[in-house]
């Protein structure tokens, strides 16, 4: 049998063979390249930014909070009540753990919405002052900043900074030590001075440039009118403004203030170093005239320290800034309370 190859068809399987070893290393050119699909890296662990977390639409994302007293050089807990708000709803309340190691406490957030704002808020007490702090959800870990709250203690002097009072009263009421004759048209100054005696603690609140509210009062402005009370800074001691008493209604209304300023400062022991610029000694100057009339012993003015706070109030159920409630009780540490006593 006469075997007959088709020479065509060689070639033809020839030319893809040799075309397969080109492509595939034989040649030139190299191999097909190939790009592998690589997925990008996650984000990074910004402020309120998460993904790796899942959310239970029932609780929402968890928001840990610690609150540390910022005036203790050692670690400390304030066990603050705490306010985790939602706009004007409360999202959801609790108290803040205490003791010398951080130790958060949890709150639900109700809510999945990632990087959405709230604000986490420690209320102040007698005992503790309180703070106030955003947190995004999906990243919701934070630290408050507080202190324990104390009396300063205060003392009052003359023009010429002669002790005029109880040296380093601490029950927030001083007066002079003996009642000042003073006639109508007579005047008087001095200087008050405040500091904190006790460690780790802190009068006014964290507010930036808004801690303590200066307030007068006079009984009878038929003898000391609503603007015969003048008051300054001592040099380089705080920043003092002249504010409107209404900014702070419930303060005014309850000790029926005058006249108003803003002290930009806390008054703190700053047992630790790197606090929040809260002050420690603090001398303002005052003066008075007796522009109506020739006060007797119940026309004594009084000048009153309040500490300011943002806080929920649970009577008004909203968030304020004030340093009474909706009550008209006092919050936080008990006031600061100078009576100018005359005669």
């Amino acid at each position: 049998m006469e075997i007959k190859i088709s020479w065509s068809k060689i070639t033809g399987i020839g030319v893809l063979l040799l075309l397969t070893l080109v492509v595939f290393g034989m040649g030139g050119i190299g191999p097909l390249s190939v790009t592998k699909y690589v997925p990008p890296p996650p984000p990074p662990l910004t402020d309120g930014v998460v993904t790796s977390i899942a959310c239970d639409p029932a609780t929402g994302y968890p928001v840990d909070i610690w609150v540390e007293n910022e005036q203790n050089d050692s670690t400390e807990g304030i066990g603050a009540t705490l306010y985790l708000m939602d706009g004007t709803i409360v999202a959801a309340t609790g108290t803040a753990n205490t003791g010398a190691s951080i130790s958060y406490k949890t709150l639900n957030s109700k809510d999945c919405t990632v990087g959405k704002v709230l604000k986490a808020i420690a209320n102040p007490s007698t005992t503790n002052m309180g703070g106030v702090k955003n947190v995004k959800l999906g990243n919701g870990k934070i630290t408050i900043y507080a202190a324990e709250s104390a009396i300063p203690t205060a003392t009052m002097y003359t023009e010429l900074k002669a002790n005029e009072s109880v040296t380093d009263d601490t029950d927030g009421a001083v007066t002079f030590t003996a009642a000042v004759a003073i006639a109508q048209d007579g005047t008087d100054e001095g200087y008050f001075k405040v500091s904190m005696g006790t460690s780790g603690a802190q009068f006014g609140g964290t507010k930036a440039r808004e801690s303590i509210l200066v307030g007068y009062h006079s009984p009878d402005t038929s003898k000391f009118s609503k603007t015969a009370f003048s008051i300054s800074r001592d040099s380089g001691s705080v920043n003092l403004v002249s504010v409107d008493c209404a900014n702070y209604p419930n303060a005014r209304d309850t000790l029926s203030l005058h006249a108003c300023w803003l002290v930009d400062r806390a008054i703190a022991s700053q047992d630790d170093t790197d606090s929040n610029g809260a002050g420690g000694n603090q001398w303002l100057y005052w003066s008075i005239k007796a522009d109506k009339g020739n006060p007797g012993a119940s026309d004594d003015p009084t000048i009153n320290y309040i500490d300011l706070h943002e806080l929920y109030d649970s009577t008004a159920q909203k968030v304020i800034f004030d340093g009474y409630d909706n009550n008209l009780a006092d919050i936080g540490e008990t006031n600061l309370v100078f009576t100018l006593d005359y005669s």
